[in-house]
């Protein structure tokens, strides 16, 4: 019983939390094509549930959180050949950095030509790179 309330509770929130997000949209008077991408980001970054993730994190030790993070992160880790021979606790130390971000068809994720300070790993989807003169590799 405890955990469908606690299922039907994270639906109620992303529920709530969506229709706070509609409303602020209304008031700033978001155009339509921005108001469909934001509630597509939502719906992708949520799975139509919310919790408040880092508040959960905090609580535990940093031996389960580690856990709980390297469980999150294994498919990732298990398809990148640079992860493969690498110490556990390299790893470990490694996927503690990552940090999730999500992107959206025709975001710009990086401009050609420009300074990096970041690594990405796809997880799921596409990306299409084009050199600096627009040419699609």
């Amino acid at each position: 019983m405890h955990i469908l309330k606690a299922t039907t509770s994270s639906r109620h929130k992303y529920v709530e939390m969506v229709r706070q997000l509609k409303q602020y949209m209304y008031h700033r008077q978001l155009p339509e094509y921005m108001q469909r991408r934001i509630l597509k980001y939502y719906e992708f970054r949520f799975q139509k549930r919310y919790f408040r993730e880092s508040e959960i994190l905090s609580t535990i030790s940093g031996q389960l959180r580690q856990e709980i993070i390297m469980h999150s992160c294994r498919k990732l880790v298990e398809n990148v050949a640079f992860f493969k021979n690498i110490p556990f606790a390299l790893l470990a130390r490694i996927v503690t950095c990552l940090r999730s971000e999500i992107f959206l068809a025709n975001d710009v994720i990086v401009r050609a030509a420009t300074a990096g300070n970041s690594m990405f790993f796809i997880a799921s989807g596409t990306v299409a790179v084009f050199t600096a003169s627009g040419r699609e590799v």
